[in-house]
C-alpha cells in the first residue's frame, strides 16, 4: 500500500516553481509538467525499479547538488531540479553507450543513443536483447499475479528468466510481458491453434512456453490461451463457459440478433 503524501510544498524545476505533495515522486511529476525525461523501466501503476538509470536529473539545495533517479525520488520542500544540463546530459550519454555496447542492434537502443550524440560505444560490443529493465518481472508479479518471471544473479551475471532458471514456469500464456518489453526481445506468436511465447536473445530463442488458443464457438475468433481462461475463471468464480463467445459476438448475442 502507497505511503499516504504530506503537506503541500514547493519545489522548482528548471527554476519554475511548481506546487506539490511532500513525499510524491518525482518523476511523474515532471512528465506532468510534459517535460520529457527519457526512461526505459517505468510504467505507471507498477512499481518503480530505477533499473535503467535513464531518468537521471540533479537535485539541488543550498550548497548541496546530486545526480539522483527521479523515478525513485521523493521530492521535498525547496529542492531544486534540473533536468535539462549538462552534468545530467553526461550521466544519460554514460548510460546510454553502457547500453548500447550490450545491445548494440536494438532499433530503440539505437535511436535513444543518437539522440545524445552517440554513435559507437567505448566498450566491448555485446549481442543482447534483453536490457534487464525486470518490467516483465514486475507486470508479472503486481498485475498478473502468476510470478512466472524472475531476476537472477547480480552485476554482470544478472540475467531475467524463470525463477531459479528452472524448466518448470506459472506462465499463463497472457502476453503482458510482451507488451511491456521496450526492446521487444519478449516475442509472442498465435499460429495454428497455438500460442507461443519466447524470450529472444543474440537471436537465439529461450525459454519458449506454447499454450492451445479458445477461440469464439461462433465465428471462430480467438479469445485467448485456454489455460489463461481456466486461470481467470479460478480466481474470479467466472463459469469458463462464459468465455465460449468473443467481444463482437456477446455483443450480438445482448441484441437479440445471435441466439444463445
Amino acid at each position: 500500500m502507497e505511503e499516504p503524501l504530506g503537506k503541500e510544498i514547493t519545489i522548482y524545476v528548471n527554476g519554475k516553481e511548481v506546487k506539490t505533495r511532500d513525499g510524491a515522486i518525482l518523476l511523474p511529476i515532471l512528465k506532468d509538467l510534459g517535460i520529457k525525461v527519457p526512461t526505459l523501466c517505468f510504467l505507471e501503476g507498477v512499481s518503480a525499479a530505477g533499473a535503467c538509470r535513464l531518468c537521471v536529473v540533479e537535485a539541488k539545495y543550498k550548497n548541496w547538488s546530486r545526480v539522483v533517479i527521479s523515478c525513485l525520488y521523493p521530492v521535498w520542500d525547496g529542492v531544486q531540479i534540473e533536468t535539462d544540463n549538462e552534468r545530467v546530459h553526461a550521466v544519460r550519454r554514460f548510460v546510454l553507450e553502457t547500453l548500447l555496447a550490450r545491445c548494440p542492434n536494438v532499433p530503440l537502443i539505437q535511436r535513444l543513443a543518437s539522440e545524445y550524440g552517440i554513435k559507437k560505444p567505448r566498450f566491448k560490443l555485446e549481442n543482447h536483447e534483453c536490457i534487464l529493465c525486470s518490467l516483465c518481472v514486475r507486470v508479472c508479479a503486481e498485475v498478473v499475479g502468476v510470478y512466472a518471471l524472475s531476476m537472477q544473479g547480480r552485476g554482470a551475471e544478472k540475467v531475467c528468466g524463470t525463477p531459479y532458471l528452472g524448466g518448470e514456469s506459472t506462465c499463463i500464456g497472457c502476453g503482458a510481458c510482451v507488451y511491456v518489453c521496450p526492446t521487444e526481445c519478449i516475442k509472442m506468436e498465435d499460429k495454428d491453434g497455438f500460442r507461443t511465447i519466447w524470450h529472444e536473445e543474440a537471436g537465439v530463442k529461450t525459454s519458449v512456453r506454447r499454450f492451445e488458443l479458445k477461440t469464439c464457438k461462433v465465428c471462430g475468433a480467438v479469445i485467448g490461451p485456454k489455460y489463461q481462461i481456466e486461470y481467470i475463471s479460478k480466481k474470479t468464480g467466472v463459469p469458463v463457459d462464459y468465455y465460449d463467445l468473443c467481444k463482437t459476438c456477446k455483443a450480438l448475442q445482448a441484441k437479440g440478433l445471435l441466439s444463445a
